[in-house]
C-alpha cells in the first residue's frame, strides 16, 4: 500500500477539486465521462483520481478519496488495475484522466510535462 498526496486541480477557473495523480506519465485517455481511463497511443492525460464530494462532505470524501489510492498497487499501474480500482470506487471518488496543465501545487512546479 502506498499512500498518496493529495492536492488541488481544475478544469475552469474557480472550480478547484481535491485530486491524487497515479500516473506522472502523460499516457491515459478517457472514453466517457463514467467509463475507466485507458492508456492512450499518444501522450494523453495523466490518470488522477478526482474527489467529487458536496462542500457538507467534503472530510468524508477526501477520506474515500485517500483510501482509493492507497488500493492501487505501487508498481506503475496497468489497464487491467485501473479498471479494477474504477469498479470500486466510492461515491465521492472518479477515476479521470486528467491534463497535467490542470493540477496546482508542488508535483507541477517540478514536473517537465506541466505547462
Amino acid at each position: 500500500m502506498t499512500t498518496h498526496h493529495v492536492q488541488v486541480a481544475s478544469l475552469t477557473a474557480g472550480t478547484l477539486f481535491p485530486a491524487v495523480v497515479l500516473d506522472h506519465q502523460p499516457r491515459w485517455t478517457q472514453s466517457a465521462a463514467n467509463a475507466a481511463p485507458e492508456p492512450a497511443e499518444s501522450s494523453a492525460g495523466l490518470l488522477v483520481l478526482r474527489g467529487t464530494a458536496p462542500a457538507g462532505r467534503a472530510r468524508e470524501g477526501l477520506a474515500q478519496l485517500q483510501a482509493a489510492a492507497d488500493r492501487l498497487p505501487a508498481a506503475p499501474p496497468t489497464a487491467e488495475t485501473v479498471a479494477e480500482l474504477h469498479r470500486r470506487l466510492p461515491p465521492y471518488v472518479q477515476a479521470v484522466a486528467l491534463p497535467a496543465p490542470a493540477l496546482y501545487g508542488l508535483w507541477t512546479a517540478g514536473t517537465p510535462t506541466a505547462a
